[in-house]
């Protein structure tokens, strides 16, 4: 978060920041996820990860509907 009152520079820089980290990030995911040996362990435990994340957005879905009221 910028304060309204940043200049254009800032906020070109902010910008280039976060597009820089992005990239960085994906193409880590893609290198790591590019040799067999990590591909084999996320394989492993992609159902405990899909079960765990499913929970998570069901948390979050009935605390939505909680919060309606």
């Amino acid at each position: 978060m910028l304060p309204a009152h940043s200049g254009n520079g800032v906020k070109l820089g902010a910008f280039a920041v976060i597009v820089s980290l992005s990239v960085l990030w994906f193409a880590l995911v893609a290198l790591g996820m590019s040799t067999a040996r990590l591909q084999a362990a996320y394989l492993n435990a992609r159902r405990t990860i899909d079960r765990v994340t499913g929970s998570v957005m069901a948390g979050f879905g009935a605390l939505l509907l909680i919060e309606r009221e």
